[in-house]
């Protein structure tokens, strides 16, 4: 007994398909030439696009930090000779990035640095990746579960992901299984309601 009979022909031809293309579509994302990380400090753009214009002469020094220990903690930090660090900010998590702006208080020199989270685009395309293993155990036997995710794109806080996995039995007598597919979830932060 073949393993497709009884498959109408027509359906045997749209899995065929899926298949295809679906393996062609996760070869071009594993073997895709993937975006270099940078672990060195780059000049932002600014937010806004407005001339400078002379502000108030300052009749207390600026605060400054020491150079020497904002490079210690920070090597990849690049300073010329006439700069001055006034201030550093760690940036809370942001999945979409973020406006950040920087005020100095003419009475004391001190400066400050404000932060917006960016909102969720309306839609764009993702290159998220996810690999992983577990363990599972069930009526039906243990299996250790191993999955690849990636993520495509997304409309505001909908992700649509594919996803292939296979689950390997533990006992030697069981079967493999396979599954390929397709998911959405929904992503939100700051929202708990175990507090």
């Amino acid at each position: 007994m073949k393993a497709t009979e009884g498959i109408p022909k027509g359906r045997l031809i749209v899995y065929g398909l899926l298949f295809v293309f679906g393996a062609a579509y996760l070869l071009w994302a594993i073997f895709k030439k993937p975006a270099p990380l940078t672990e060195k400090f780059e000049q932002t753009k600014p937010a806004i696009n407005v001339a400078k214009v002379a502000g108030p002469v300052l009749k207390v020094p600026i605060q400054i930090l020491p150079k020497e220990a904002v490079v210690k903690k920070l090597p990849s930090v690049v300073l010329k000779p006439e700069e001055e660090v006034v201030n550093t900010g760690k940036i809370t998590p942001a999945p979409y990035g973020g406006t950040t702006v920087d005020t100095i208080d003419t009475k004391t020199g001190e400066v400050k640095e404000q932060f917006k989270p960016n909102a969720a685009p309306w839609f764009s395309f993702e290159d998220k990746n996810y690999i992983g293993a577990g363990y599972n155990i069930s009526n039906q036997g243990a299996t250790v579960p191993v999955y690849w995710k990636r993520d495509v794109f997304q409309i505001k806080e909908l992700h649509f992901q594919t996803n292939i996995g296979l689950k390997i039995p533990v006992e030697p007598s069981a079967r493999f299984e396979w599954n390929a597919g397709a998911n959405v979830e929904y992503r939100f932060n700051g929202f708990n309601p175990f507090k």
